[in-house]
């Protein structure tokens, strides 16, 4: 499939819709292709992010990316593993473990991946969208609900965000350059490469985190097939035979790339 980060897709019943791939860094790499989703943004009457933004800031709580029943990442490893890890955290990313680890693994390695980037802008791209389309009068919504996002951070194996915690403190290099990659694959519009690159950093949280809610995007997208809309979410669903381009494919929709 064709590399692009903005798709134009068709439903089968003819309506036209747009398919946009985003990062949530403020990076001016995520901002390389905005100027044609903005084009395309203007022809459309609906918005969905990958969540409601508005409704997230209402109903999500700090506490929701906490650890439960007060938990410290202290509690759950060893003091020998977590002596290098807030070592390894501290020289290299001048964050604290002692200050980070009440919150769920893969937020600190979210937060490390941000650390990673230049903020270059004062919105993440996919809130600049958001903000952009709401200044246009869209009709707004998400793709996801915003409490189903928090449900699935609570059911992810913890083990396996431990492990992802792990893996990055002892492969740091390897880590900084995978981050670095996936922001460089973006600037190229290689979202089959962005999907890989993805895949292969989740691990087994991978099902939970990728394939099944592609489905669920892909579901959402077809059950508004009526509607002009512009969807955007992050780059790495869209790619693969499991991501949404491929799942809406299969249902009879038309996908065409806009390149850059």
């Amino acid at each position: 499939m064709n590399g692009s980060v903005l798709w134009k897709i068709l439903s089968p019943s003819g309506q036209s819709s747009y398919l946009m791939g985003t990062m949530h860094v403020k990076d001016n790499v995520a901002y390389t292709h905005v100027r044609k989703a903005e084009s395309k943004l203007s022809y459309c009457t609906h918005y969905f992010g990958e969540i409601d933004l508005d409704h997230a800031q209402e109903i999500i709580q700090p506490e929701d990316y906490l650890l439960p029943k007060g938990q410290h990442l202290r509690q759950l490893i060893s003091v020998r593993h977590y002596q290098k890890m807030a070592a390894v955290l501290a020289k290299v990313y001048g964050v604290s473990l002692d200050g980070l680890g009440h919150f769920y693994p893969l937020m600190i390695v979210n937060q490390i991946s941000e650390i990673l980037l230049k903020e270059d802008n004062a919105l993440a791209l996919d809130h600049y969208l958001w903000m952009k389309a709401k200044e246009e009068g869209k009709q707004m919504g998400g793709v996801e609900a915003v409490d189903r996002q928090v449900e699935i951070l609570h059911s992810l194996d913890l083990d396996s965000q431990i492990k992802a915690l792990k893996d990055l403190c002892r492969r740091v290099r390897q880590f900084n350059k995978s981050v670095l990659k996936l922001v460089s694959l973006y600037e190229q519009e290689d979202i089959q490469k962005i999907y890989q690159l993805s895949k292969k950093q989740l691990g087994k949280l991978r099902t939970l985190m990728l394939y099944e809610r592609n489905l669920n995007m892909a579901d959402f997208i077809a059950n508004q097939a009526h509607l002009n809309a512009f969807y955007a979410v992050g780059a790495a669903h869209l790619g693969g035979n499991k991501g949404i381009l491929a799942l809406l494919k299969r249902r009879g929709w038309q996908l065409m790339p806009l390149r850059s």
